[in-house]
């Protein structure tokens, strides 16, 4: 029989445990089971102990947040004291192109059109800067472009001058037509002011082409169409004005009217009772005119071809100038017609409006050179 082998195995060297190895042993034990702790100290996780350990992990992360917001802080100070220092070198800037120089150029334009920086003061009423400089610059715009003036002349200097002080008073003139009105409560619609502009494409052969009327506007005057707009809104508030302190224009027409329907003779009541100089004496008659014609105010012009021929206007036709009587003697074609009227003329509007100037506190903020002394244009 084959004899049984024994399998080997190593023989491990016996390990003695002291008494500190016994201790630690002992201990992980009682970390493991919780029994490190003294009885009733053993802490229970509790919402109570959750908020308590949340608040002691954010008043640790304060020390991080804390120079954050204050980094914050100093930044928003900053940027306002930058903010600050730019507007105010604008506002400094501003006020010396518009008040030591004058300056009537593009920026200084939209500056007065951006900040209401006065140019007078009428009763209470500041006048914006920006609408002396609208009634001065389309005034330039025209001589420069139209007339080919050159302003860096000694001559063209003087006449900025000149333009400058018809500028100023226009627009005090204007405050006192927005305070007339504003007490006699009169106003003018949109619907009025689109009426004007009609009858300004009609009587220019414009027709409904906005664009073209625009583009004269733009060529003419440097304006567009809310321009425009401004410009007639001024006129209707004057010219609804003016019958309340003319109280004789209307009542004089009427009469003559009255006495033309009853078969008075044109001719001979133009002659007597016109106010128009150049036609009184000739009948009335402005001669052939087109519809196209923009030397007649739009109203006659359209009231004249809705005539017959031979026809008087049964109603006053009532324009910038006063009340016109119209009458269409002849058609020559269907766009030329003979026309005459009898002009009763408004009052002067200056007259009420410079009586109303010297009963009211005017202050102007600008002085305005001497159209005698060329000064450089600003």
């Amino acid at each position: 029989m084959a004899k049984k082998v024994k399998k080997w195995r190593p023989r491990l060297p016996k390990l003695r445990r002291t008494k500190s190895d016994t201790k630690t042993l002992d201990k992980a034990r009682e970390f493991i089971r919780g029994e490190d702790q003294p009885a009733g100290q053993v802490e229970r996780v509790t919402n109570k102990t959750v908020a308590q350990h949340r608040q002691e992990v954010l008043s640790g992360a304060r020390r991080f947040i804390y120079p954050l917001q204050q980094s914050k802080h100093r930044i928003a100070i900053i940027s306002t004291i930058i903010i600050s220092v730019v507007l105010l070198l604008f506002l400094a800037v501003s006020w010396y192109l518009l008040y030591q120089r004058q300056s009537i150029g593009d920026f200084a334009y939209r500056v007065s059109q951006i900040i209401p920086f006065p140019v007078a003061r009428v009763d209470g009423e500041f006048v914006r800067y920006e609408e002396y400089l609208f009634e001065l610059r389309q005034n330039v715009h025209y001589l420069v472009n139209q007339e080919n003036v050159d302003f860096n002349t000694p001559e063209g200097q003087s006449q900025l001058a000149g333009y400058k002080q018809q500028a100023l008073d226009k627009v005090l003139d204007t405050a006192v037509i927005r305070q007339l009105a504003k007490e006699h409560g009169i106003s003018v619609s949109e619907q009025e002011i689109e009426e004007q502009i009609n009858l300004i494409r009609s009587s220019g052969g414009i027709g409904d082409a906005t664009q073209t009327l625009e583009d004269t506007l733009q060529d003419f005057y440097g304006w567009d169409l809310s321009d425009l707009k401004r410009v007639i809104k001024a006129q209707l508030l004057k010219q609804k004005l003016v019958p309340i302190f003319d109280m004789t224009a209307k009542p004089r027409a009427e009469a003559v009217l009255n006495d033309i329907s009853r078969g008075a003779d044109f001719a001979k009541a133009a002659a007597q009772h016109s106010n128009d100089e150049f036609t009184k004496n000739n009948g009335g008659q402005f001669g052939y005119i087109f519809r196209s014609n923009t030397d007649i105010p739009p109203q006659i012009v359209e009231r004249a071809f809705s005539l017959a021929e031979g026809e008087t206007s049964g109603e006053l036709v009532e324009t910038l100038f006063g009340y016109h009587i119209v009458k269409t003697l002849k058609y020559r074609g269907d766009d030329e017609a003979l026309v005459a009227h009898i002009l009763f003329r408004f009052e002067d509007a200056s007259v009420f409006i410079n009586e109303r100037k010297t009963i009211v506190d005017v202050a102007r903020y600008i002085t305005l050179p001497d159209p005698a002394q060329p000064e450089a244009e600003g």
